[in-house]
């Protein structure tokens, strides 16, 4: 044999070793130390041509987790964005605020139990909601906290900020009023504990002309008092017995005063909030078979995502349907943009359609996406299971 090519052969498996070990050293880093190993790799958004022209690129954001492929599961909520600050869950154990436009953490704040709502960021300030019952209120450039209190149960929605309150509803179904500024309870009412399972994104509060309107797992839309949290109505778009009837998010108001409702149940309805005819319908309701998993509203478009895949189409004037596309899997969102419609999956399906619902394309980012995307600067970004980011061009 000759000795040269031993060499270079004894000085490659020690190259390998080392590898090895530096791997091995690194992910138990990884555990114990999450912001310097994300840290070790600014340039962590990777682009793609291959696959699509009008994807963005795909981050890594918790390379351990997104090496378990297969074994993944659902950390947290969609991730919130603003001032090139991504806040998230980096695991169950962390929240994670990053700079997007250097790959890089800014924060971490242990979370206990992990976060069980999607981040709210107002202004310089990110509240955050998790299992033990707890809120949080950070500087979100910082990660500084600013208060903390206690509730009931753990917040099951994202929250609203209307002045100087913090709406939050609880997995009980109890609507708090905190003060912005301090965290203290200015009033609480008790919704009810739900008597069957609940969808776990349920829709957001949502403020009109000082009523908070509030859906529930019977259902019904409560409608409370802003300054004094006493019941100002209930609407219910359809009162007959279902086994899953939860008002799934997002709440949305056309601008005369009415009200769309989408339930798990698959009742889609618009009901008048104010006026003579405060809780009457506006149009016959749609019942869908499959069940509502997501509702979008935009540029005059109603789309409703259903349990067994499809995205369907109504006229918001009068609830008429207008056409369906079925993709597969379960709907987990539905987004307008101004040239796209795009729907996620359970099974990490990304489609884009036209507005008239034809076919354009599809993507499998190989992952559970469990919400809508974020909008961050020019593009569309979707979190999976695995802590993967991918982002398409709207």
């Amino acid at each position: 044999m000759d000795i040269s090519s031993f060499k270079i052969s004894s000085g490659f498996a020690r190259q390998c070793f080392l590898l090895i070990c530096l791997s091995k050293a690194s992910l138990a880093w990884a555990f114990t130390h999450p912001g310097e190993m994300l840290s070790q790799d600014p340039q962590g958004l990777r682009f793609f041509t291959r696959e699509r022209p009008n994807k963005l690129g795909s981050w890594s954001i918790n390379p351990e987790n997104d090496r378990q492929k297969s074994l993944g599961t659902l950390l947290g909520p969609p991730p919130a964005f603003a001032q090139d600050t991504l806040v998230m869950a980096y695991n169950q154990e962390w929240v994670v605020g990053l700079s997007f436009s250097r790959r890089t953490p800014r924060w971490f704040f242990k979370s206990p139990g992990g976060l069980s709502a999607r981040p709210t960021i107002h202004e310089n300030s990110v509240m955050l909601g998790c299992r033990d019952g707890s809120v949080h209120k950070l500087d979100l450039l910082s990660g500084t906290s600013l208060w903390s209190t206690r509730l009931d149960s753990a917040p099951s929605r994202e929250f609203r900020v209307e002045g100087q309150r913090l709406l939050v509803v609880t997995a009980s179904q109890s609507v708090y009023s905190l003060a912005y500024e301090s965290g203290v309870t200015q009033w609480l009412f008790d919704g009810g504990s739900p008597d069957f399972l609940t969808i776990r994104s349920g829709a957001a509060p949502l403020v009109h002309k000082e009523i908070v309107l509030v859906g529930l797992a019977s259902g019904e839309v409560l409608g409370l008092d802003l300054s004094s949290g006493k019941e100002h109505q209930r609407l219910n778009p359809d009162p007959a017995p279902s086994r899953f009837r939860d008002v799934v998010a997002p709440l949305s108001l056309l601008s005369d005063e009415r009200l769309l409702i989408a339930r798990s149940d698959g009742v889609l309805a618009c009901l008048y909030v104010g006026g003579a005819r405060q809780g009457s319908s506006c149009w016959e309701k749609a019942v869908h078979s499959e069940g509502i998993t997501a509702l979008s509203l935009g540029d005059g478009l109603l789309l409703a995502g259903t349990f067994n895949g499809s995205v369907v189409s109504y006229n918001p004037d009068n609830g008429q349907k207008l056409w369906q596309q079925d993709l597969g899997g379960t709907i987990t969102s539905v987004t307008v943009t101004k040239n796209t419609i795009f729907s996620s999956s359970s099974t990490g399906r990304i489609s884009a359609l036209t507005s008239s619902g034809q076919y354009l394309w599809m993507d499998s980012v190989e992952g559970i996406i469990s919400g809508p995307p974020q909008l961050i600067g020019d593009g569309l970004y979707y979190l999976t299971a695995q802590n993967v980011l991918y982002g398409y061009q709207p």
